[in-house]
């Protein structure tokens, strides 16, 4: 199993054979994937952030702390994944586009360290 991230609107770029995944607290109307409410930030995170109250080293931390209330480590994050999609590449979205500030960064970071694997980011040109 190979895990991908992208974001929604970059979905059509994202080939079939991959199970796309919002990990976002609200998912687009039209997104018709599966979702896995307990990667996303909490609407209290998101809303201290959006409206600055909160840097983005506190969003981390406070992501971090939420991410904890349900896996304690990746590869609980791993196994979770692979058994509820049958081991197929799965690709973890929400809106922000790839070179944008987001959770679904950090999350990559703390798979990819402590699984030991790479996690590419899928843009509007494939894999990266």
């Amino acid at each position: 199993m190979k895990i991908y991230t992208s974001y929604f609107a970059n979905g059509k770029n994202i080939d079939e054979s991959i199970i796309q995944i919002s990990i976002a607290r609200w998912s687009p109307k039209w997104f018709e994937g599966a979702r896995m409410v307990q990667l996303a930030p909490s609407s209290k995170t998101l809303q201290l952030f959006k409206d600055r109250i909160i840097n983005k080293e506190e969003y981390k931390d406070r992501y971090m702390q939420k991410l904890h209330k349900f896996f304690s480590n990746p590869q609980e994050v791993f196994n979770c994944l692979r058994t509820q999609w049958d081991d197929k590449d799965v690709a973890l979205l929400c809106y922000e586009k790839s070179g944008d500030f987001c959770h679904r960064h950090i999350l990559a970071k703390w798979l990819s360290k402590g699984l030991g694997i790479e996690i590419e980011e899928i843009t509007n040109k494939g894999p990266e």
